[in-house]
């Protein structure tokens, strides 16, 4: 994007609004949405002021990057049918006097349909005018404008002659140098005045800067190519032939320019002080979706400029809304650790951490349990599914003292869980491969054979149970209506893994 302003908190992004009270320059995603969804002008997340719009100064791309669109700018279904028309003008003004006037008519039809391209592309349409634009000219006489610029130029040689032939020269040549930048104000102003005004023009082009002198470059290249092209085949072609492929080359790189000009105007829209907002269909948001990211962007702008207890303030609001969204989660996370709030560090990272496993981000769930980790180093997550999926991760990356410090006590945290075993397989794995402690390894490994084989047993007493010949008296005691049978594992406590002080 050249030297062209980003965004103050994406500064590889481009920024579209600016604030010039807090010089802060925003990109679309401090600044979500459109203008509708702000009721008007969206206003600074720092000072409450009004942002000023800075159309596509530093969205578009450079204007030399891109000489594939303007080649390919009139081959589109109306500067199809006016190129159409204008190789039919050369042909009319072959067949005498009456077309003659019908060839005039197409030209001036044809150079206020140039200028409307100049508009259009110029406001960041690179679809062409319709035909039917051509009745509907803004601003009056514009092909005679068009023509008072001409006569205008034409008149400052003259007078320059009349000072030296030299300075005539030099008049002409830098009046040929301001011609796109006319072509161009009027396009825009519909002002023949500004048009002519050399110091005005002036400015113009040093507003525009490199951009103007790849435009004159392009300009005057693609001028070039009817003539080149009539001297190869022209003295081959009789008149009938040559007048319309004449008229033909000449309205394609016409279009060509005018499209050129129209994207420099585009392309520098701010400075010219020709700013336009973009289409409200490519940004508008739904209000929930416009909520949910204006919620994300100022928070992070808060971050940024260190605003935490404004920024909790905010994040929290949307609690209830938010709580499955992963971006405000992971917001939520980060404020807690910057500000070592290790309560909420702890009570969030617990929810969090089971919603990205449920979801099937556990590779997400391993990073937040260690910065939280990081913060309480005993830290272990309250619910089975979360412990064993995050352990096993931990184990794959070598965090063997971490999954240790995770799965400690699981039996008696989780006493009803049915992954038990496969917890302290991990546990005893993570001892013997990663702290070489084969001990703590082979009590761990010692109790969970025993309760492998335990719930083996019952299994088989289960269906010894539910079989059609057994009794309740075979089946042993059975409880009363109304009382639960208590729980047993079938293992000594002195079997059982004990809480491993780490």
């Amino acid at each position: 994007m050249g030297d062209n302003k980003t965004c103050k908190y994406h500064p590889e992004e481009p920024s579209s609004w600016n604030c010039s009270h807090c010089d802060i320059a925003y990109c679309r995603t401090c600044i979500p949405g459109s203008v509708d969804n702000y009721r008007g002008k969206p206003k600074c997340p720092m000072c409450n002021y009004g942002l000023e719009f800075l159309g596509a100064s530093n969205t578009a791309e450079p204007f030399w990057s891109v000489p594939h669109r303007f080649f390919a700018y009139p081959f589109q279904k109306d500067t199809l049918m006016v190129i159409g028309l204008m190789t039919l003008a050369g042909w009319f003004m072959t067949a005498g006097l009456l077309t003659l006037f019908l060839s005039l008519f197409l030209i001036v039809g044809f150079i206020r349909y140039g200028l409307k391209v100049v508009q259009y592309y110029g406001a960041g349409d690179s679809i062409a005018p319709p035909l039917g634009d051509l009745g509907a000219q803004s601003g009056e006489y514009i092909f005679l404008k068009q023509v008072g610029i001409f006569v205008a130029f034409g008149f400052m040689v003259y007078l320059a002659g009349q000072v030296h032939p030299a300075f005539a020269a030099v008049v002409a040549f830098l009046l040929n140098l301001m011609m796109p930048a006319s072509i161009m104000t009027l396009a825009q102003t519909n002002e023949l005045g500004k048009a002519i005004n050399p110091l005005y023009l002036t400015v113009i082009i040093l507003k525009i800067g490199a951009s103007y002198l790849a435009l004159l470059l392009g300009v005057f290249t693609v001028s070039s190519g009817p003539g080149l092209i009539l001297s190869l085949v022209g003295e081959s072609l009789p008149v009938g032939i040559v007048l319309p492929l004449l008229f033909l080359m000449f309205s394609y790189f016409s279009l060509v320019t005018y499209a050129m000009m129209g994207y420099v105007i585009y392309e520098k829209q701010a400075v010219l002080g020709f700013s336009v907002v973009m289409d409200d269909d490519e940004f508008y948001l739904d209000d929930d979706e416009f909520e949910r990211q204006q919620l994300l962007a100022t928070s992070n702008i808060y971050f940024h400029e260190g605003r935490y207890e404004e920024a909790r303030k905010l994040l929290l609001e949307g609690s209830d809304k938010y709580r499955n969204d992963m971006e405000y989660n992971d917001r939520l996370h980060k404020l807690f650790m910057i500000l070592d709030d290790r309560k909420s560090l702890v009570n969030h990272t617990n929810f969090y951490c089971e919603s990205l496993v449920k979801q099937g981000f556990a590779g997400k769930a391993v990073t937040v349990y260690l910065d939280a980790q990081s913060k309480e180093k005993k830290f272990q997550l309250d619910t089975a599914l979360a412990s064993l999926e995050v352990a096993k991760l931990l184990f794959q990356q070598t965090k063997y003292m971490q999954c240790i410090i995770l799965l400690n006590g699981f039996h008696k945290r989780f006493p009803k869980s049915k992954s038990i075993a496969e917890a302290y397989t991990i546990c005893a794995r993570a001892f013997s491969e990663g702290l070489n402690d084969d001990a703590k390894a082979a009590q761990l490994t010692a109790f969970v054979k025993k309760l492998r084989a335990q719930e083996a047993t019952k299994k088989q007493s289960a269906a010894a149970t539910s079989s059609p010949s057994a009794s309740p008296s075979e089946g042993g005691d059975v409880p009363r209506d109304g009382e639960v049978a208590p729980e047993d594992d079938g293992i000594d406590e002195r079997d059982k893994p004990i809480e491993f002080k780490l």
